[in-house]
Formats: structure tokens, sequence, C-alpha cells
């Protein structure tokens, strides 16, 4: 039945069946479809219908707009609505499947690499435009467009791959810019280039946190990463810094670096405005929270405290435990902040 509506109708069965047909397949008497499908892709892709939406009419200040294909690719074929699925089974099959066809060139590789949101498929693109790169220069142009499409892309990967692609292309300065990424992954790529090229990481990472003007999250976590215990001074003048994320960022990178905690620094910044300088702060506190005086804690849970406040020193009490993580729990349990009263009520509370 199933190859008959394949030879009598194969787009709309592949299109309607590939979603069910990946799940059987998975099954022990399942594979035999799966395999049908796989052949009928491979064999010749087929081609779509146009989408029979009607156009929309012309209305005051703006005009009709004519019927569009269902994928949005010339030419609308099977695969192709394989490849926009919203199913992430469906994307990542598609995916392998147009690999092993080796119908894309490089510049498109990196395309759908960058614009991809699920990670695993991002890095199947990504992956297959390095190796071609790799085989053919990067990119084969002058403008090395590859390069740069897989440095904007949304998935850390994708950037790290950019990043490392840079020193093949013969742009490894330009791995400097990347320093200070949001990822982790990426900073990490890009000293290691910097190194490649001569650079040295840590210089440049220390010249953006001394410059109060260009100082911003992500460099203080990106100096924070190559600095030792003697630039601990350096992240502990920036808990002035009028940016509640810079003071955060610097509270988190001197967390590895300090030797004991100093508890009599560290607790007044339970009070701090920003949310995140607080959530840092019990951070820190919380590997010397049995010895912390329980009276300051418990005075932080009164209800004119800001609700980050109240939860970190009932986090720093509960570590603590004992008759002060009992009476905090009571105390948050009537809180007027929902998130409060759940976290008090929990398993941990």
């Amino acid at each position: 039945v199933l190859a008959g509506a394949l030879a009598a109708d194969p787009g709309r069965t592949l299109t309607a069946l590939v979603p069910l047909v990946l799940r059987l397949g998975r099954r022990e008497q399942g594979g035999w479809a799966l395999e049908l499908f796989d052949t009928a892709l491979r064999a010749k892709e087929p081609v779509l219908a146009p989408w029979a939406r009607p156009a929309r009419p012309a209305r005051w200040g703006r005009p009709a707009r004519p019927a569009r294909t269902l994928t949005g690719e010339v030419p609308d074929t099977v695969m192709a609505w394989l490849r926009r699925s919203g199913d992430l089974q469906v994307r990542r099959y598609a995916a392998r499947l147009t690999l092993e066809s080796g119908q894309f060139g490089v510049r498109e590789l990196a395309r759908r690499a960058a614009v991809e949101s699920d990670p695993l498929t991002s890095r199947l693109w990504a992956e297959a435009a390095m190796a071609a790169m790799a085989a053919d220069g990067p990119d084969g142009g002058p403008d090395d467009e590859a390069v740069d499409t897989l440095l904007g892309g949304h998935v850390p990967m994708v950037r790290a791959c950019g990043v490392t692609a840079l020193r093949r292309a013969g742009r490894a300065a330009e791995a400097a810019r990347h320093l200070t990424d949001r990822s982790a992954l990426v900073r990490a790529c890009a000293r290691w280039a910097v190194k490649q090229a001569g650079g040295d990481p840590y210089a440049l990472c220390r010249e953006l946190i001394e410059d109060p003007e260009r100082v911003f999250p992500y460099a203080v976590t990106g100096f924070a990463e190559c600095a030792g215990r003697a630039d601990a001074p350096l992240l502990r003048a920036l808990l002035d810094h009028p940016a509640g994320a810079v003071r955060a960022a610097a509270l988190a990178g001197l967390r590895p670096l300090e030797g004991p905690v100093d508890v009599e620094r560290l607790l007044p910044l339970l009070d701090d405005p920003s949310a995140s300088v607080a959530r840092e702060a019990a951070l820190c506190l919380l590997s010397s929270a049995v010895r912390l005086d329980a009276a300051p804690l418990e005075a932080r849970l009164g209800a004119d405290r800001p609700a980050h406040t109240r939860r970190a020193a009932f986090r720093l009490l509960r570590a603590r435990g004992g008759a002060a993580a009992l009476r905090a729990s009571r105390a948050l349990a009537r809180d007027p902040d929902p998130s409060l009263r759940a976290l008090a009520l929990g398993p941990g509370g």
C-alpha cells in the first residue's frame, strides 16, 4: 500500500508521512518503511505542485500578493519542504540526505548553518561547510563570504567554526573581535586563534577592561577566563562600576581566583540593586554559609527588601541549615512574591 501511494503521488505521500516513517523506523519491524522512503528520495527528488493558496486581494494602500510556493525554494521540491519542517527529526533527516547528495556549495552550507536554530542540524551544516573550505579553500572567493556567514550564526558552535576558519582564511587577526563573544566556546576558539597568530589574548582582554568606557560584561568574563590570581584586584575594582551586569561579571570572575571568602566585603552586595549581583554574591558566599551569622541574613527576609535580596539571603540560610533555615522557610512561606513562596515550600525549602 505504501509503495503504491509513493508511485501514485510521491510528493504528497512523502511530505505527509516522513514524520511518521522516521518514528516507525526506530521500531524493530519498521525499518523497511524508512528504507522505502530513503530510496524514493535518493532516486529522483519529487517536485511539489505550487501551494494552492489564493492571492491576497488588493486593499487600499496595499497591492495584491501573488500565490507563493510551498517552500520558497526553486525548484519547489519535497526535500526543500523537509529542510524547513518544524519537526526537528525531519529537519535533521533532510540535512543528512542533502549532505550525502553534495548539491550545495560552501556558501549555501554556511548560510544554512547560520540561520538554523536547532544546534544539531546547524552543526551538520557547519561541519560540512568547514570540510568544504578545508578541501577547496575558504569559499574560493576574495570576500570569504562563507566565513563571514558562519561568524554571524545564531548557534555558538557555528560562530566557533567561523572563528576557527579565520586562521585558514588568513584572517587570524580578526579573531580578537570574538574574545568577548557571549559564548564561552566561541571565546575559547578566539583565544586559540589569537595565539596561533602570535597574539596575546590576555593582553587584549586586559586592555578592554582597563578602559572604563569600553568595558562591558562579556569583556570582563573573557578576561577572567585567562586571568590569574594576581589579576583579582583589577576585577575587584569593577565592583564599583555603574553597570550591574559588569559588577556581576566581575564577581563571577573573582569566584575561582580569590582564596578565602571575604564575608565583610561580599555580604553588603546582597543588597545591590542588581539581581544578578546579589545572585553572584550569594554564590560566592555559599561555600562559607555555615560560618555566616544568621541575624543579618534573616533581617534581609523582610518584605521591605527587594525580592532578589530576599531570595539570595534565603539560599544562604538554607545552605547554613539548622533552626535558621527553618525560620527562613516559615517566613518566606507567607511572602507576597509567589516565586519566593514556591522556593520556600519546595523540596529544598
